[in-house]
């Protein structure tokens, strides 16, 4: 539809039932080729939408027909729903958008994946706008989102499963662009049907493609029409979900995937993302993962944490996957959610767990961390939970709380701990991290605490604070620290995360201190910043890491853990990047 079309429509406003006329003709041509009315003679999804139930209208008529399909349009975007051409539905369909049918729930599609994750691709026409290497780097970054979810992998491959242009006007696929700013790309979902086009990814080269941010006036952003289009070729409809990466309507660089996205295409093929069942919380305060062999020695189990913030104050509560396998999946199922006794805090700005048999009975403790933040400075507490059971229970009693001495900063963004012995004198060492929020950069510290008794206690003094080189971040969402041999070496190493949070979405980054010695030092100097792909959430509550050699090979795994704060209650996920 060209500008000329869409003023059409403009030009219908308040019109209803008995209307007639040319904008309800427009209106009409757009509910077929969107996928609410009948569709018109050579749409190239007609297969695709074999089987849906979908009225031909009397062209030009404001008709039965026609009110029925404007109404499941405005159900579908959450639009008052009234059978009237108004404003609010004039102004969301006069946005840019993608050229793929909605409601794909409806459709009845013979196939909508792949039979194989290895996905191979091929660019036939560039677009002039862009250089040939800037254009594969968009698509790379595209891939990648869906990739850091799935067990997808893409490889450019000149007799590939999906193939991308950049064309304008009728390209011979039965659907023609319509110049600038309507639809911007269209896509066909995997074989079958409409084998020929399968798989394809189309953008209307009529557009202005940009890779810069933010994106210049009147140009589009690739990286976000590429992925919302592969995720189309991947198998994916619409989304009526407004955050998600697969609505239609396009509103600038959107480079992540919604909770509805990833879900979404979970679902076809799998995840090497994992979401923590029975989440709750809608403004969670921190939030940690620990592995341990807690149910049986011979298997690794995920201990995740995290403080509530309902009114009044807060509480902490744990809970634990069974049998974490290579993939980090909990195979065992999932325990009951356990809360933390005597909690206190109101607004808690960061927590940590930890896993380790600190009192020598050979049963594992819970040991949980938290940042307190009353009026003037954080504080840092501690307490361990003694002899969890084969079911997770703390079969021993609680520890008294304990403070962690010469704590500072007044509103910590993140905060973390774990169990390590770096002296080997075969008693734990705890090392506790934080995020301190000054005017300016945030910045990452940790301590350690050396030599834990039977009780708990920190017997043989504190380190000085340390920073963590190289900090950046304004508004830290959460952190993470975790102590491995990473090298391979024999040494310790130190693994810090945190999330970044920059305008629009979160990103979450870790680095690695080389060889701890006795005394907490990263002595090995300090690997560069890693960025975890696919990264999602906007406003995240809480993160945290955990190691361990899940696939038995030698090398260290990395779990991810973060808490995504959408609209309504937040979401726990965690996922695993192997073979660091």
């Amino acid at each position: 539809m060209n500008s000329a079309h869409m003023t059409t429509l403009a030009q219908g406003i308040g019109y209803g039932r008995g209307s007639s006329g040319e904008p309800v003709r427009e209106l009409q041509r757009y509910l077929a080729r969107f996928g609410y009315l009948a569709a018109e003679a050579g749409d190239p999804y007609r297969r695709m939408r074999a089987g849906k139930r979908a009225l031909r209208p009397a062209a030009g008529e404001f008709d039965s027909a026609t009110v029925g399909a404007l109404r499941r349009f405005q159900r579908h975007f959450r639009l008052p729903v009234t059978g009237v051409l108004d404003e609010a539905t004039v102004g969301l369909m006069t946005r840019p958008r993608c050229g793929f049918p909605d409601l794909p729930a409806n459709f009845v599609a013979p196939g909508n994946r792949w039979d194989h994750t290895n996905l191979t691709y091929h660019v036939d026409d560039y677009t002039s706008d862009l250089s040939k290497e800037d254009v594969d780097a968009a698509l790379t970054a595209a891939m990648s989102l869906w990739s850091a979810v799935t067990p997808l992998t893409f490889t450019d491959s000149p007799n590939p499963d999906i193939r991308i242009r950049f064309v304008s006007g009728d390209h011979g696929d039965g659907s023609p662009f319509d110049g600038v700013g309507n639809v911007l790309a269209h896509a066909f979902f995997p074989p079958p049907p409409d084998v020929d086009l399968a798989g394809d990814v189309h953008f209307d080269d009529a557009e202005t493609w940009s890779l810069a941010l933010p994106v210049p006036t009147g140009d589009t952003d690739l990286i976000t029409v590429a992925a919302h289009e592969l995720g189309h070729a991947l198998g994916l409809g619409h989304s009526d979900d407004p955050a998600a990466l697969m609505w239609p309507f396009y509103a600038g660089a959107h480079r992540y995937l919604g909770v509805d996205d990833v879900r979404g295409m979970q679902s076809v093929y799998g995840s090497s993302l994992h979401e923590v069942p029975g989440w709750f919380g809608a403004e969670d305060q921190g939030a940690s993962v620990a592995i341990g062999a807690i149910a049986d020695p011979q298997h690794n189990d995920l201990v995740v944490f995290h403080v509530d913030n309902p009114d009044g104050e807060n509480h902490g509560y744990y809970r634990i996957g069974w049998n974490l396998d290579a993939a980090g999946n909990a195979t065992g199922g999932w325990s009951d959610v356990k809360a933390v006794p005597g909690w206190f805090g109101a607004e808690d700005q960061g927590a940590g767990v930890a896993i380790g048999d600190v009192n020598g009975s050979g049963r594992p403790d819970l040991l949980v961390f938290h940042v307190d933040n009353p009026d003037g400075e954080n504080f840092g507490y501690y307490r361990i939970g003694w002899d969890l059971d084969a079911a997770g229970n703390v079969t021993g009693g609680w520890s008294d709380i304990k403070p962690v001495p010469g704590w500072f900063g007044w509103e910590d963004e993140g905060a973390a701990c774990t169990l390590a012995d770096l002296t080997g004198n075969g008693r734990p060492d705890l090392l506790v991290f934080h995020i301190d929020n000054p005017d300016g950069e945030n910045v990452g510290y940790y301590r350690t605490g050396w030599d834990l008794d039977a009780a708990g206690n920190v017997t043989g003094g504190w380190s000085d604070i340390k920073p963590v080189p190289g900090w950046f971040g304004w508004e830290d969402q959460g952190g993470g620290i975790a102590v491995a041999d990473v090298a391979h070496d024999g040494g310790l190493d130190l693994v810090v995360f945190h999330i970044d949070n920059p305008d629009g979405e979160n990103h979450g980054y870790y680095r690695i201190g080389w060889n701890l010695d006795a005394a907490g030092n990263v002595t090995g100097g300090w690997s560069d910043i890693k960025a975890v792909r696919g990264w999602f959430g906007a406003e995240d509550q809480g993160a945290g890491i955990a190691t361990a050699d899940l696939n038995r090979n030698g090398r260290t795994d990395l779990v991810v853990f973060h808490v995504d704060n959408p609209d309504g209650e937040n979401h726990g996920f965690y996922r695993v990047l192997t073979d660091l």
